[in-house]
């Protein structure tokens, strides 16, 4: 029965490369990788910590990766531990021993408390996904060895506290994913040294503070997701050269706050196709022409703000757009009567929703 258990509530995919090391394994007849001794000890000590210490591998199952495989553990070419849906309860401090891992992968379970510093010693690591479970209390401002990690995702869960400034030693990283959870505070300067990074996804935390002139040195990004997050400072808009971040293809910076006019250096992003600037505080015109002139633009949300003037865009525009332009809830903004009369008369539905018509005088 607790075997039974055990299966039902853990799934765990450990393969280990098979390498020039000096230890020979135990265990070869085998068409699958060999496991090495310390691997073998290594993997007991973690599925006891999910488990208890009353399981015990050592005697069931002598070797893993050989005659007497334990279910749901399988070993390759590859070094990846995934966990299934069902888990609960305190990450174990033992994950720590599997220095050899390169993947570790526990999407959405129900592991609760805080995150052990112990994950820091997994150097060897490319991918750590942590996204959908309970984890609370600070994230552990450890993680200046892992050098290899490409994939960061601790999103949708209860962390709190700061940004670590370790992350900025995290050269390799390719994906930076705190979405959905409680942090709060400055992002950190360190954040600029992430020179390979393109995806940094912060929405729907407490930060604060403004945005960074350090993001405009990540010129790898295509998708920046700041959303709902209250950085409000006077004129921030205005201090980011944002034409430096030209490989920008996903910008949102909805609810936070934002103030001043609307930077026309977002107008130069040539590979932009999501531009969300809703709820926010900016002021000034709408540079209709240079945002039309965008190629590839394919959903622009203003709406929400305190923009004034005319509405410039051409009706090929409208049309293009749909309901993925927004410009609704500024009360100074308006569309020239001129165009709503003349070119809508037979297709008002291509005019956006909520903006009043210019009146002469």
């Amino acid at each position: 029965m607790f075997l039974q258990t055990f299966y039902s509530l853990l799934l765990l995919s450990l393969l280990f490369r098979c390498t020039g090391d000096e230890s020979l394994p135990e265990v070869t007849d085998n068409d699958q990788a060999p496991m090495y001794r310390r691997e073998r000890e290594a993997l007991y000590s973690a599925i006891q910590g999910f488990v208890g210490d009353s399981w015990n591998g050592s005697g069931l199952y002598p070797d893993p990766c050989g005659w007497s495989p334990i279910q749901g553990v399988s070993c390759d070419i590859y070094n990846d531990l995934w966990s299934n849906p069902g888990l609960i309860g305190k990450f174990p401090e033992t994950i720590g021993n599997l220095t050899r891992l390169k993947s570790l992968v526990v999407l959405e379970n129900g592991f609760n408390g805080a995150l052990p510093a112990s994950i820091c010693n997994l150097k060897s690591l490319k991918k750590m996904v942590f996204a959908g479970n309970s984890f609370a209390g600070t994230i552990p401002n450890c993680f200046k060895e892992l050098k290899e990690l490409l994939i960061l995702d601790l999103s949708r869960n209860s962390f709190s506290g700061t940004v670590p400034s370790s992350f900025g030693d995290l050269v390799s990283l390719l994906k930076l994913d705190l979405s959905n959870n409680l942090l709060e505070g400055n992002l950190p300067q360190e954040i600029g040294f992430l020179k390979n990074l393109t995806l940094l996804d912060l929405r729907n935390n407490k930060l604060s503070g403004g945005l960074s002139n350090n993001i405009e040195k990540i010129q790898s990004l295509t998708e920046l997701v700041l959303s709902n997050n209250p950085m409000s400072e006077e004129d921030m808009m205005g201090g980011i050269k944002w034409e430096k971040m030209g490989s920008l293809v996903i910008l949102d910076l909805s609810k936070m706050g934002l103030r001043g006019e609307f930077p026309i250096g977002l107008t130069k992003l040539k590979r932009l196709r999501f531009l969300g600037l809703n709820n926010n505080n900016l002021t000034g015109l709408v540079p209709s022409e240079k945002l039309e002139a965008l190629p590839y633009l394919g959903a622009l949300y203003i709406n929400g703000n305190n923009l004034t003037g005319e509405l410039r865009f051409s009706r090929k525009f409208y049309e293009k757009m749909g309901r993925r332009f927004k410009a609704s809830k500024n009360p100074n903004l308006c569309q020239p009567l001129e165009k709503t009369i003349s070119n809508y008369s037979h297709n008002k539905h291509l005019l956006p929703l909520g903006v009043k018509p210019c009146t002469k005088g």
